[in-house]
C-alpha cells in the first residue's frame, strides 16, 4: 500500500532552528574562521520510528531519497519545498537509487530479496524483481541501462536491465561488499569489499571484476567518495582510517584519521571535502594535492549514519530516528 503524496503532509514539520547542540564541534581543531559547518533545516516526519541506511539526492528532480529500512519504506523528500513528497511501502528499503531517462526509482528490500521499481511521478509501485538473496547497495548505470544490486553479506553483485526489468546476470565477488558507485567518464564501477579490505572495479558492460585493490590501512571499508577530477576514491574504513586511492595507479597515496564506525561517506566537489557518516559524530576531511586531511569532527543525531551532499548548495543532509520520530537534518558549510 502507498501512503498519500500530496504537496504537504499532515504531521511534517519544518525547523530551520537547527538544534544547535547537534551542530556543535567535536574538540578536533577547526577551519580558521569558524565551524567547520553550521546548522540549517531540520525536517521532521511525525510518528515514524526505525533507522534508515543509505542516503541519496535526485539532483533533476531535487529530491532527498531516504531508505527507511526499519519503516519498511521508502521516503521522498522535496528539498526545495522541505516537504514530504510520498513514504512507499516497499518492506525494507537499503538504498534508492534514480533512473535519469525514466524517471522511476530501484529500491533494494534487503531481506524480502527484492528490487522494487517505482514510478517518480505517482510513487506507485509497478514492478517487483526476485533475487536469490538479501540485498544491501545499488548502482544505476545510465550507459549501459543496467542495475547493479550487491547480495548483504555475500559473494555476488547481481546485474539487472532497467527496462526490461529483469535480472540478466550475476557477478562474483570475493566477500561482503558494502557501497560502491559509478564512473561514468571511465565506465566503471567501484565497490568496497569489508571482507577483504579492498575495493574492485567493475567492468559494467562486460560485468566481470577487472581489477582490485588494497584499501590497508583502512579495515572494512564502508564509506566511498570519488573525485573525478582528481581521478581519486576515498574509502572510508570502520577502524577510523580513510584511504586515499590514485585510480591511475591502484595504490593508497594517503591515509586521513576519522571517527570510527563510518557507514556513509560521501565527496562534495566543489569544496572538495570528504563527509564520513558514523552516527554521533560526522567526519570532515579535506582533499588536498596530496592526499587529505582530517578538519574535525561534527557532533551528529546518535542513529544518523547516512549522508549525502545537495549541490550545488553544499548543505549536507542525514536522516535518523529518536526512536519516536524521524528526522531529515542539514548543515551548511
Amino acid at each position: 500500500m502507498n501512503l498519500p503524496h500530496p504537496r504537504r503532509l499532515p504531521g511534517l514539520l519544518i525547523s530551520l532552528l537547527g538544534l544547535a547542540a547537534l551542530a556543535r564541534a567535536d574538540t578536533a581543531p577547526a577551519p580558521a574562521g569558524g565551524a567547520l559547518l553550521h546548522p540549517a533545516a531540520v525536517i521532521q516526519i511525525s510518528a515514524t520510528p526505525g533507522k534508515f541506511d543509505f542516503l541519496e539526492i535526485d539532483r533533476p528532480r531535487h529530491r532527498l531519497l531516504a531508505a527507511h529500512e526499519k519503516a519498511g519504506t521508502a521516503d521522498f523528500i522535496d528539498l526545495d519545498t522541505r516537504e514530504l513528497l510520498a513514504r512507499v511501502q516497499t518492506g525494507p528499503a537499503v538504498h534508492i537509487v534514480s533512473d535519469p531517462k525514466t524517471g522511476n526509482y530501484f529500491i533494494s528490500a534487503s531481506d524480502d530479496k527484492k528490487v522494487v521499481v517505482v514510478d517518480g511521478t505517482t510513487f506507485k509501485i509497478i514492478n517487483e524483481i526476485p533475487t536469490p538473496g538479501e540485498l544491501d547497495a545499488l548502482v544505476f548505470d545510465p550507459a549501459n541501462r543496467r542495475v547493479f544490486v550487491t547480495n548483504d553479506e555475500g559473494s555476488h553483485v547481481w546485474v539487472i536491465d532497467a527496462d526490461a526489468q529483469k535480472l540478466v546476470g550475476t557477478i562474483d565477488i570475493p566477500g561482503a561488499p558494502e557501497y560502491m558507485l559509478y564512473d561514468a567518464a571511465a565506465d566503471r564501477i567501484y565497490l568496497n569489499i569489508k571482507a577483504t579490505n579492498q575495493v574492485l572495479t567493475i567492468d559494467p558492460n562486460a560485468a566481470t571484476v577487472v581489477a582490485s585493490w588494497s584499501t590497508e590501512p583502512a579495515h572494512k571499508p564502508h564509506g566511498l567518495g570519488f573525485d573525478p577530477v582528481t581521478r581519486r576514491l576515498f574509502s572510508a574504513g570502520n577502524n577510523g582510517k580513510l584511504a586515499v586511492i590514485d585510480l591511475r595507479s591502484g595504490r593508497v597515496i594517503a591515509v586521513a584519521d576519522i571517527a570510527t564506525g563510518v557507514d556513509q561517506a560521501v565527496f562534495d566537489p566543489t569544496t572538495r571535502r570528504i563527509y564520513c557518516a558514523t552516527g554521533l559524530k560526522l567526519s570532515v576531511v579535506q582533499e588536498t594535492d596530496d592526499g587529505a586531511q582530517f578538519l574535525g569532527n561534527v557532533a551528529a543525531p546518535a542513529t544518523g549514519k547516512n549522508v549525502a551532499v545537495d549541490l550545488p548548495s553544499g548543505e549536507v543532509w542525514t536522516t535518523y530516528t529518536d526512536g519516536a520520530n524521524s528526522y531529515a537534518k542539514s548543515w551548511r558549510p
